[in-house]
């Protein structure tokens, strides 16, 4: 054994565990959430505690006033007769009869008006399950097939009209209205299918209101015309699909 061996007071390094660290710091936060645990139940407890005493100063307050009560409806019984009624007291109560009789007005006219505005509803509707909705697409369906069967190109079935949107207006009064927006091979076919649509029987004043070019015309078809036409009281759907006049 040599001198520097007698030297080494320390002794020989221990080797760590390689987990130590970890098992340090995974200690380290299991204090911290305790800790923050703790506090959490102290919060709620203190809550807790606040909670009850105001509960406690409620059950009070009503047990004194349910006993002043007790003892102000027994003073006059025991004397014989009723006490005077106080005029603060008559005036809430002759204000809240008065409150009573305008809600009762307030809920007649609400009811009222209810009622007239169900009655309107129903007449809209009863209006427009009577409408004559098949003489408006047999109409329409007469005048687009026509113009169709028109401008069929000798080669072959080359569609001369499109229906695009078709919108129908029902009035409470006067005559219905449609609103046709159609994809055309050209200018003649848009006046080939106003004159299709007014010599329907089911349709009169037919208008062309607009005419435009499309960018992407669907089906070789490169204008779109909107017209307007009114329908024609009467009509039904057999007088619609009938030949144009």
């Amino acid at each position: 054994m040599s001198w520097a061996d007698d030297l080494d007071l320390l002794g020989p390094r221990t080797r760590l565990w390689r987990g130590s660290w970890g098992l340090l710091v995974a200690g380290a936060l299991a204090v911290m959430a305790t800790e923050r645990e703790h506090a959490r139940l102290l919060a709620d407890q203190a809550q807790a505690e606040a909670q009850e005493q105001q509960v406690q100063r409620l059950q009070r307050r009503l047990a004194r006033d349910a006993a002043a009560a007790e003892a102000a409806g027994a003073a006059p019984a025991e004397s014989g007769r009723s006490a005077p009624m106080p005029r603060a007291r008559a005036g809430v109560e002759a204000g809240a009869q008065h409150g009573t009789g305008a809600g009762s007005r307030t809920s007649a006219a609400e009811a009222d008006r209810d009622t007239a505005a169900a009655l309107q509803q129903a007449r809209a509707l009863i209006q427009r399950l009577a409408h004559p909705w098949g003489a408006v697409l047999g109409g329409v369906e007469a005048g687009v097939a026509q113009v169709a069967a028109d401008g069929l190109a000798p080669s072959g079935p080359a569609p001369a009209v499109a229906l695009l949107t078709l919108a129908h207006e029902v009035p409470e009064s006067g005559a219905a209205q449609i609103t046709l927006e159609a994809a055309v091979a050209d200018d003649a076919t848009a006046w080939r299918l106003v004159e299709a649509l007014d010599a329907s029987p089911a349709f009169d004043d037919v208008l062309l209101l607009s005419r435009e070019t499309l960018a992407q015309a669907p089906g070789g078809l490169p204008l779109r015309v909107r017209l307007l036409a009114r329908l024609r009281p009467g009509t039904d759907h057999a007088d619609a699909m009938e030949a144009p006049r």
